[in-house]
């Protein structure tokens, strides 16, 4: 994957890779390296398989080795293997 500024993926939609709405990415955490090591995301609902994902913040951390296409979305592998 090509080079992105951490900025530019906030407010975007988070979809999983079978299409589903999963919420908007609200921040980023990154490594030392300054390389993102994975994407913290506010869910649109807290039903079903997201619901067991939240943490205690009501947020979604999702490894950025979970994600699998940026551009008007963030696709991700959701739920995480």
């Amino acid at each position: 994957m090509k080079n992105i500024l951490g900025k530019t993926l906030t407010k975007k939609e988070a979809i999983s890779t079978d299409g589903k709405e999963i919420g908007k990415v609200i921040d980023a955490y990154f490594e030392n390296d300054g390389k993102i090591e994975s994407l913290l995301v506010k869910p649109d609902q807290e039903i079903g398989p997201i619901k067991d994902y939240l943490n205690d913040r009501g947020l979604i951390t999702i490894p950025f080795e979970d994600v699998r296409a940026i551009g008007e979305f963030v696709v991700v592998r959701f739920p995480p293997k």
